[in-house]
């Protein structure tokens, strides 16, 4: 650490810390200290003599030129993911403006329409959309946790809270909460007999089911079929979600 914090070579053989059982030579390239060098001799009671000590300083040389080429290596590579991690905080945030949006023009449209007079004397009137509203609302509430839990994720905040759980009840939860947005589209649930219990965070599973199953809502027009299903491969357990929507376009595949 001395030779470290002070550029100078230190223990075996020097004038400090000498009695240390090691030669320790810093690594220096361009003014730039990288790592230091430890140096045991086999011999320590006889001296070093110049020819070793000058093929250590050139090997310390060439050690302090690759670990300091390797740094800016990193460097660079660090630079490039952060751009790229830039470009793709743009791309989340600009689809989450998006889906954030569609439910607040939502509900402001449903609240002027409830404002209409013979709406609010009406109840068969009020009904669907007191229930468009309710949706309109799940949805945003939905999209800012999902942003929220982002964040979380993204600054290492969020803890697991993992326990034992059945993942026929995790499948049957997140098909009910669809339930009511099904409009005409049927989803069928297939989980085997005799799957194993997992151990994971149970919210945090039933979030990200919930959102596939949303997509697949999303994408799928009136009549469709969504299929989740659940199943034991080996020692995994698959949850597949699929639906007889239009699919990814070609050109979004390789993206």
């Amino acid at each position: 650490k001395w030779a470290l914090d002070n550029g100078k070579e230190a223990g075996w053989c020097t004038e400090t810390l000498s009695s240390s059982r090691a030669l320790y030579l810093p690594l220096v390239s361009h003014g730039r200290i990288t790592g230091v060098l430890a140096y045991v001799p086999r011999r320590p009671e006889l001296p070093l003599g110049e020819e070793p000590r000058g093929l250590l300083l050139a090997l310390a040389g060439q050690l302090a030129f690759y670990l300091e080429q390797e740094l800016y290596r990193e460097q660079a590579q660090a630079a490039g993911e952060l751009k790229r991690s830039e470009k793709l905080y743009q791309a989340i945030l600009s689809s989450v403006s998006h889906e954030i949006k569609t439910p607040i023009t939502a509900i402001m449209g449903l609240v002027s329409a409830l404002e209409d007079e013979h709406i609010a004397a009406d109840p068969a009137a009020r009904r669907p959309i007191l229930g468009e509203l309710s949706e309109a609302a799940d949805r945003l509430n939905r999209e800012v946790n999902n942003i929220l839990d982002m964040s979380r994720l993204s600054s290492g905040l969020i803890s697991l809270k993992k326990e034992w759980f059945d993942p026929r009840d995790l499948a049957e939860a997140c098909a009910a909460k669809c339930a009511r947005r099904l409009e005409g589209r049927t989803l069928d649930v297939d989980a085997g007999e005799g799957l194993p219990f997992l151990h994971a965070d149970y919210g945090l599973m039933e979030q990200v089911l919930s959102n596939v199953l949303a997509n697949a809502l999303n994408y799928t027009g009136p009549g469709g079929k969504i299929k989740l299903s659940v199943s034991r491969a080996g020692e995994r357990i698959e949850i597949k979600v699929s639906d007889d929507g239009a699919g990814i376009p070609d050109e979004y595949l390789q993206k």
